[in-house]
């Protein structure tokens, strides 16, 4: 298994922020943060790095 690529979904969620004009915007920022931040934990734990 892959790790997933970090820099391209940190760089979508803030353009996300960046592009974010109403609550409901702002909302789905949140929750993108969250689920990077959830999946960072997973790769931790579970992504075996070689090398």
């Amino acid at each position: 298994m892959r790790p997933w690529n970090h820099a391209r979904w940190l760089a979508a969620g803030l353009d996300l922020y960046l592009n974010a004009r109403i609550k409901a915007d702002r909302d789905a920022f949140q929750q993108a943060i969250g689920a990077i931040q959830v999946l960072d934990a997973l790769g931790r734990l579970y992504v075996r790095r070689d090398g």
